[in-house]
């Protein structure tokens, strides 16, 4: 695949975003590892009346109001100057800045697809941002919202404000689960949870005309970006990919792929068992209890 194959008709399907189902804890799926929830309407709704629109092409860097020409701000001014970024179509991709003397290829380290806050919005409350580049993976749309602004918003919401903060634990949540998928889980089993993590948020469950479960999923990026969000070759992704569909339970239809459902069931059963005890909603969903089912005509 290449950019040119990821067409409007895939990036329509892929902006066609399900809200997470919102309760007194958060979202009623399981937090996502590569992914982090969309955000609550109620948020996504505030950020869509204060932003400012920024069209991005694939690959455009996104400069971001928190850089000066210098590449640096006065940490008394930061509050001044900073924003938040909410994406309203594509993905944005984030890459640690290179240092100096560092090769040039930019290098996916997280993504944001539509529907969601770049980075998580963890540098929010504290003056310590990420020091990364972000850039366009698609044709991209965000809103670039002044922190001043919102802050007078939360001040006199009580409720947003908690919605928000909820929001950031989550995505802190996911990426934690990204970094424990990343260290424990072999490469097949991190493609299978990459798959189920778009399933959660993009997936439809069809039945076939032989009672065979399968999972609908719009094309999850180019190979090349894929590869380096699981931390792997893009060979073994391929290798992978390709037995799959030898072994008939894999197959792409652009702009979707398709897979079985028992494919990445041993993978709720492993968000399962990472949950704690403690918790109060456990990673315990069918896939069924996540994404709508459907039937083929």
């Amino acid at each position: 695949m290449s950019m040119k194959k990821l067409t409007d008709t895939w990036d329509k399907v892929l902006s066609e975003y399900r809200y997470s189902k919102w309760n007194l804890c958060g979202p009623s799926e399981p937090v996502m590892p590569w992914i982090s929830p969309s955000t609550p309407f109620c948020l996504a709704r505030t950020l869509k009346n204060i932003g400012t629109t920024i069209h991005l092409e694939p690959g455009e860097l996104l400069t971001s109001a928190l850089e000066s020409p210098g590449g640096e701000i006065p940490a008394e001014k930061y509050a001044h100057y900073d924003h938040l970024i909410y994406v309203r179509r594509g993905i944005i991709g984030q890459t640690a800045t290179p240092t100096s003397g560092a090769g040039s290829k930019l290098h996916s380290l997280s993504i944001t697809p539509a529907g969601r806050i770049l980075g998580g919005g963890l540098d929010f409350y504290f003056c310590h941002p990420f020091r990364s580049t972000r850039y366009a993976l698609t044709k991209s749309e965000i809103l670039v919202c002044n922190k001043e602004v919102l802050k007078q918003i939360l001040d006199n919401d009580d409720a947003l404000q908690q919605t928000l903060q909820q929001y950031f634990e989550l995505c802190y949540l996911s990426n934690s689960i990204t970094l424990e998928a990343i260290s424990s889980l072999g490469v097949t089993e991190r493609i299978k949870l990459y798959l189920l993590s778009w399933a959660v948020y993009w997936g439809v469950l069809i039945t076939d005309s032989n009672e065979t479960q399968w999972v609908r999923i719009p094309l999850p990026l180019l190979r090349e970006e894929f590869s380096r969000l699981i931390s792997s070759s893009r060979a073994s992704v391929d290798k992978t990919i390709t037995t799959w569909k030898k072994e008939g339970i894999l197959y792409t239809e652009a702009p979707y792929m398709y897979f079985q459902s028992s494919l990445v069931v041993d993978m709720m059963n492993w968000l399962c068992v990472f949950d704690e005890f403690r918790s109060t909603y456990r990673n315990n969903l069918t896939l069924e209890d996540i994404m709508p089912e459907s039937s083929i005509a």
